[in-house]
């Protein structure tokens, strides 16, 4: 799984490389956040490679929000709900 990690990290830097100074779309998260297409494109890799590799797993992406997978969700000891697996994808930003 880190190999997986590394791989998608450094795709998605590529997305974000290849796309610096060319940015046409940008919107405000808060007044001092943007977001732009690029950042978009680069979580989305991110997501679609962890729905191909490890569809089982939950997702919490800073800009598209939570995917939980019903057969990742179970009970533990005490009837607590846990999560099995979840990835949590934050995209840097320079």
């Amino acid at each position: 799984m880190l190999n997986f990690a590394i791989q998608t990290a450094r795709d998605a830097g590529r997305v974000l490389a290849e796309r610096l100074g060319r940015v046409t779309q940008v919107s405000h998260k808060s007044e001092i956040e943007l977001l732009t297409e690029v950042d978009l494109a680069s979580e989305r890799l991110i997501i679609d490679r962890i729905k191909t590799h490890y569809p089982r797993h939950s997702i919490l992406a800073e800009e598209s929000g939570e995917t939980k997978v019903a057969e990742n969700l179970r009970y533990g000891a005490k009837g607590h709900l846990r999560l099995g697996v979840a990835h949590i994808i934050e995209i840097a930003k320079g």
